[in-house]
């Protein structure tokens, strides 16, 4: 630290803890302090942590939020309507910057790294079955309701859809309760692993037919979406099931999915049917419509830009 010399300290929040160390390194160095939110703490845990808003632990955080707000030269947010919330909180407008998630097409083209080997073989059986493989990559918490997915797998094998094979890959604090749930019920057409390398995801996501991206129903997402599996499997140009209540929706926007409520197992059903009856032409150009977007709105290299433009101001 005492050999460093920024020009600027850039914060991200995953929690604001995070955006609390980088306004004290900028005070520490003298340089300006950026705020990125990434996740409108507090907010969160009072939507989907049942918190209540009067709480001790809430209305210390709150303090703590409103002082990264206000020390911050500029507030860059991903999520479209943030700026209600954060303006909600006595903030200037001026301060606020919207900058959308991007995402390295490069790392997805050019990728050759390999499935770890347990994963690889269940991908080889289940295609060489002649099955389709709908697939998650990520957080298994409670925000993520999988349930709903274990119920979908539930519905399908009870109808004897023999041609569909779930596939989650990720950790989380449900993931344990998630697969006991699932043997439970005895399903043979969903299956859990760990989370994998950074660079396997390339490989999986190639592997998969259609991606699943699914939240709690929430006045959280009043404020807008920003989630990263979801630019990931447009990068794949992979259809999608969106069973999200937000009030943006890029697999809408783009056309490359199906919509769907939250929370609801047997549209979810409906969903993965219509992708499974589609012809593999019709879905790899659904999911195209996907790549185009998120070419157009989301490359690494335009918002990176953005961001230094930012910066230099």
């Amino acid at each position: 630290m005492r050999q460093a010399k920024p020009d600027v300290i850039w914060a991200s929040n995953p929690h604001l803890f995070a955006g609390l160390s980088g306004l004290l390194l900028a005070k520490l160095f003298h340089k300006r302090y950026f705020f990125e939110v990434r996740d409108l703490w507090s907010q969160t845990f009072v939507d989907l942590g049942d918190f209540d808003d009067r709480s001790m632990a809430i209305r210390i955080l709150r303090v703590l939020e409103k002082l990264l707000y206000r020390h911050a030269r500029k507030i860059i947010v991903l999520m479209p309507k943030a700026d209600d919330y954060i303006k909600g909180l006595g903030i200037d407008q001026e301060k606020i910057i919207h900058i959308p998630p991007s995402v390295n097409l490069d790392f997805f083209a050019n990728s050759d790294v390999n499935l770890p080997e347990t994963l690889q073989k269940v991908v080889m059986d289940v295609k060489s079955a002649g099955k389709l493989i709908i697939g998650y990559t990520g957080a298994h918490g409670i925000a993520d309701v999988l349930d709903t997915v274990i119920d979908a797998a539930k519905i399908l094998q009870e109808k004897n859809v023999n041609d569909v094979y779930l596939m989650l890959v990720g950790n989380g604090t449900e993931k344990e309760r998630l697969v006991a749930r699932a043997k439970e019920l005895g399903l043979t057409n969903i299956d859990f692993f760990g989370a994998i390398p950074k660079n396997a995801i390339p490989a999986f996501l190639a592997s998969m037919d259609a991606g699943i991206v699914c939240k709690q129903n929430s006045p959280l997402y009043n404020y807008g979406v920003n989630f990263i599996k979801t630019f990931d499997y447009m990068a794949c140009a992979k259809p999608i099931v969106w069973a999200v209540d937000s009030v943006n929706n890029p697999v809408k926007d783009a056309e490359c999915g199906l919509t769907i409520p939250p929370e609801n197992a047997h549209e979810m059903v409906k969903a993965i049917m219509i992708l499974a009856r589609m012809g593999d032409e019709e879905r790899k150009a659904m999911g195209a419509k996907g790549f185009n977007y998120v070419t157009k709105y989301h490359e690494n290299k335009a918002l990176a830009k953005k961001i230094e433009e930012v910066f230099m101001a």
